[in-house]
Formats: structure tokens, sequence, C-alpha cells
């Protein structure tokens, strides 16, 4: 059994799931939400954002520019809405499924900069050391991944 093993999310019906998440969960997550909402509105242009707003044409600068005019702001508006969805929120017992879509965003987007941040590779995770100072960022980072599991087997088991 893994070290985040209970489900947290199910569904009732089609459109409507049960959230069960502990207080510290529910504050862990939404002080993450609140860090990256905060990060995007000040720079979205930092390095550990980057995979939020990835480049289409690295290498012809002109394209690039183009496909940022035409995207940028609106990926920006729909990543900042659907964390704001989480952080507002983040003490539902249930959401709908539209709300739960986009927690399902907004903690892909979080996790997306841990990973980022952390340089987490795709290889399975090594264990974890209690002296290094990355361990609480990388539970943060595996609690995150086990919800996104949750959500999507939640959201699978409706359709």
């Amino acid at each position: 059994m893994g070290l985040f093993s209970r489900r947290r999310v199910r569904p009732v019906d089609a459109d409507t799931f049960t959230i069960r998440l502990d207080e510290t969960e529910r504050a862990v997550l939404s002080d993450v939400c609140e860090q990256l909402r905060e990060a995007i509105e000040h720079d979205d242009a930092v390095p550990a954002l980057r995979r939020l707003f990835p480049l289409a044409h690295a290498s012809d600068a002109e394209q690039e520019a183009q496909y940022q005019e035409m995207v940028h702001d609106d990926l920006r508006t729909k990543r900042l809405g659907d964390l704001t969805t989480l952080i507002d929120g983040a003490q539902a017992t249930q959401l709908d499924r539209e709300a739960l879509e986009q927690w399902m965003t907004a903690i892909n987007a979080v996790r997306l900069v841990f990973g980022t941040t952390l340089d987490v590779g795709e290889e399975e995770p090594v264990a974890l050391d209690p002296d290094d100072p990355e361990t609480p960022a990388l539970i943060v980072y595996h609690f995150l991944g086990a919800l996104l599991q949750d959500i999507v087997e939640a959201l699978g088991d409706t359709l």
C-alpha cells in the first residue's frame, strides 16, 4: 500500500462527486494553488512556469510571437480561473463535474510546476530522504499526483 492509498474522490452520480480530504490536505492544496495563482498574476514568464505556457515554435521567434499573441492571454485566464475555483472550493465535500474538472486542471498545473522546480523525471520515485530539504516538496508532489489520479478515476467511473 502506497503513501497515499485511500481514494479521496468518488462519484455520487454522473455529475456529482464526493471529496474526502482532511483539513491538512485541504490547507496544503489551497496554499499551493494560491501560491501558483500569485506567481501567474505577478509574472507568468518565470522559468518555473514554463510548462504551463509552453513554446509552440521554439525555432521561429516570429511564429512564436504570433502564437503567444493568439493564445497566451486565454490560457492565462483559464489557468487563473481553474486555480480560483479550487481555492474558493477547497472546503467543499461535493463538487459537480465542471468544478471537479477545474480542480483537475489546477492540480495538474501545480504538479507541473513542482515537477519542473524539483526536476522530477519519468523514472520511478526514489525513497524519500528525511534529511533532504526537497522532501517536503516531493511529498506534496506525490500527494498531488495521487489526488489527480483519484480525480481521473472518479471521472472515468462515470463514463
